[in-house]
């Protein structure tokens, strides 16, 4: 009864963060060709579960648009998850209300809000997230817990890659409150050893088997690998750029505090602890203090081995894990009549949340100035009966309410979209809105103006915020209008 109570009460927990999105109703990036076209795709980027369990849920060849439903599904697969995590957090003691928000700590962050808008891959991320905490937590016998584990580890990264790192950082975190509560740290360090050994077997067979088995090509800069030649020498080097990355996006201004201040609160937990279990002998002691150095530095994971490091921020969706660890060790330091005290952490979901429907109110205002945008290049650009390869220039114009929000939360810039640039999703998302170009792909307005001499003997036009540049089946669309003034 309790599992179901608290499946319950995290579920309209995240229904009440997803709320901007359902509202916002707006299609993310890959969304676009998704929506239109029917593919899946996702195992040639090494996600073939995902692909999988999306035809399973299609019921269909082609995939379709099932929003809201995608919304309702993750909210039930972090409830369940979420649920999980919390009573193994309480084993051994009741279940204490003020524990209740600590898990929603894994989701609501920017890290988790960009993943969430995405119609299609929703679903599959969530589930990786949850597969991660679920099989985290010490429950199993033994050999039961190798076996599942080993699996869990290929399905999450067979679902969603850098997920696979709140599954490390979960299993230390996890080993941590066990060797908190229990006498037996030998006992603790094996179960850890072992669920370390099925993640090794399970990455193993994901590299070795499934990744060279569905990925027959190289996906360019967006896609990046591990070269073992200059792994190690990555390592230093992306540590400090991930964490300038991940400060950034948590507050542009204050995140290298906040994260300190987050950091420092989890040290101080764990020499508390070490130090009030001092008893259990010296390898528990270093065990406990050592964990918040170890879960920072199993938050970057696999990313800090990566030729070249990416930006966006669902690749650091291990952010809400750490997390949950400096909050929960802090709540486990608290004696029972001041467990209150871990409601800290509440600015730390309030404002998560309030970024969240700013960017949802910010997303859905954009669209449609998208949209007005570009009505305006199929007027000027309606000349020609063939398809027009389109070339853009310049920054695309911001909604009013756009402008307001990234002015107050400038973290926001990377997730909004730009469908007026040289990208392959620009026509796509034209394309759904009823505008099929053909995609110039490698083709500039250096090219435009150089090879085409676009600026000497076009037909030109004027939108509000672009001027149109037409000459045979080429538009070149400068939202600078001064292009051609140099």
């Amino acid at each position: 009864m309790k599992m179901l109570y608290n499946v319950r009460n995290y579920f309209f927990a995240m229904l009440a963060f997803f709320v901007p999105t359902l509202l916002a109703n707006t299609y993310y990036i890959d969304d676009n060709g998704r929506s239109i076209d029917g593919y899946y795709n996702w195992g040639i980027d090494g996600r073939p579960l995902a692909e999988r369990i999306m035809k399973s849920i299609m019921f269909s060849r082609d995939v379709v648009d099932i929003f809201p439903l995608n919304i309702f599904l993750s909210c039930l697969i972090l409830a369940l998850a979420f649920s999980v995590l919390r009573l193994f957090l309480e084993k051994g003691e009741s279940i204490s209300k003020w524990s209740f928000p600590i898990p929603l700590l894994i989701a609501f962050n920017i890290f988790y809000i960009e993943p969430s808008y995405y119609r299609f891959d929703s679903i599959t991320i969530s589930l990786a997230i949850a597969l991660s905490v679920v099989s985290s937590v010490y429950y199993l016998k033994a050999k039961w817990d190798f076996l599942v584990t080993a699996i869990a580890t290929a399905s999450v990264l067979s679902l969603y890659q850098t997920s696979i790192n709140i599954l490390m950082l979960l299993c230390v975190a996890n080993a941590v409150f066990l060797a908190v509560k229990q006498e037996n740290i030998l006992s603790v360090l094996k179960s850890l050893a072992i669920k370390g050994v099925a993640v090794a077997l399970g990455s193993a067979i994901y590299f070795a088997v499934i990744l060279p088995y569905y990925v027959l090509t190289t996906h360019g800069a967006d896609h990046p690998g591990v070269n073992l030649a200059s792994a190690v020498s990555n390592l230093s080097k992306n540590f400090s750029l991930i964490l300038s990355i991940i400060s950034s996006y948590a507050s542009p201004k204050h995140g290298y505090t906040y994260m300190s201040l987050v950091f420092c609160l989890a040290i101080a937990s764990s020499l508390f602890l070490a130090w009030k279990g001092r008893h259990k002998g010296i390898i528990s002691y270093a065990f406990i203090i050592l964990s918040p150095i170890v879960c920072l530095c199993l938050m970057l994971g696999v990313s800090l081995a990566l030729d070249q490091v990416l930006y966006s921020p669902r690749v650091y969706i291990s952010f809400g894990a750490m997390a949950y660890f400096c909050f929960a060790i802090f709540y486990i330091c608290l004696p029972r009549n001041a467990k209150y005290l871990s409601l800290i952490c509440l600015p730390f979901l309030t404002y998560p949340t309030v970024l969240n429907y700013a960017y949802g109110n910010a997303m859905k205002s954009q669209d449609a100035r998208n949209i007005q945008t570009l009505t305006e290049i199929a007027e000027a650009i309606s000349f020609s009966e063939k398809k027009v390869k389109v070339i853009f220039n310049g920054d695309y114009p911001y909604s009013a309410v756009t402008k307001n929000t990234l002015d107050s939360f400038p973290e926001l810039a990377r997730l909004i979209p730009n469908y007026f640039t040289n990208w392959w999703w620009s026509f796509q998302y034209m394309k759904r809105n009823g505008h099929a170009y053909d995609f110039p792909a490698g083709q500039d307005a250096n090219y435009a103006v150089s090879a085409l001499n676009m600026c000497a003997d076009s037909t030109i036009k004027k939108g509000n915020d672009f001027t149109a540049y037409l000459k045979n089946d080429y538009a070149l669309i400068d939202f600078t209008n001064s292009i051609c003034s140099k």
